[in-house]
């Protein structure tokens, strides 16, 4: 997910079967081994980050159910699902804070004071904040690092300016499946993902790299859904890669849910 110009990557990848390729990508031979090894890098490159704590900003719009929603959170994440989001109010005070912690979620709301929990669902951060991502997604995607279909083929490739590359990945039937994007340092810059018919689902574009201890990390992030269809734009500040977390950090404190709330 890296540092191209966020409006041509809107473009180029605003990708559908019938599309053909923006004049600025030359086709290249996608049976050169580089690309392969690209995207194996890539995995290998995600892998190593683990966790990750900081703000951010969350701008979500969906016009077919006219959600238009801005938020402020402090958040610390830990591979593969272990999350919490802590939205805060004008005076900084806690308005929400949910913990994700192996397989079971806490909820709290500060109006009412009430307390939530439950299993771990895929449509548990759609259902809370129109987010279009299961818990082990969104913590790919704030890290910056999605892992790429590795029993994926490169169908097509094509060189884009400045030297990043763009390379289509189909399944064994060669039904597109994601179209990803690098910068020429080798780090993800944009990604569409595809259902089994080939029709696009999700798209993410990454953007505003900055070094992040031993990585660039993206402070920009955008994401779009085709069905239910909406947006999100996502800020991030004060990152610290790979800190040190507390083991009690992803569980709601005793003053808020005692041990008996838990589910």
């Amino acid at each position: 997910m890296r540092a191209a110009d966020l409006a041509l990557l809107g473009a180029a990848l605003a990708l559908s079967a019938c599309q053909s390729v923006a004049p600025q990508a030359r086709p290249v031979d996608a049976r050169d081994p580089r690309w392969r090894a690209l995207v194996l890098d890539w995995n290998e490159q995600a892998r190593e980050r683990e966790s990750l704590r900081g703000r951010a900003e969350l701008a979500v719009d969906s016009d077919a159910s006219g959600l238009h929603l801005r938020s402020r959170q402090s958040f610390a994440l830990e591979r593969p699902e272990r999350l919490r989001v802590e939205v805060k109010g004008f005076l900084d005070q806690t308005l929400v804070l949910i913990c994700i912690d192996r397989g079971s979620y806490q909820l709290f709301r500060a109006e009412g004071r009430r307390v939530e929990t439950g299993a771990v669902h895929e449509k548990l951060l759609f259902e809370q904040a129109m987010i279009d991502l299961s818990p082990s997604e969104l913590i790919e995607l704030l890290l910056g690092a999605p892992l790429l279909d590795p029993t994926l083929r490169v169908a097509a490739a094509w060189q884009l300016a400045a030297g990043a590359v763009r390379l289509e990945l189909v399944d064994d039937r060669g039904v597109r499946r994601e179209v990803a994007e690098f910068a020429p340092e080798g780090q993800l810059a944009a990604l569409s993902l595809f259902d089994e018919r080939g029709r696009p689902e999700r798209e993410l574009r990454f953007a505003e790299l900055r070094e992040v201890g031993a990585a660039r990390l993206p402070h920009r992030i955008e994401l779009e859904s085709s069905a239910p269809e909406s947006r999100a734009e996502i800020v991030l500040r004060d990152l610290e890669l790979d800190p040190a977390l507390p083991e009690g950090l992803f569980r709601l404190p005793e003053s808020i849910a005692p041990r008996g709330a838990a589910p």
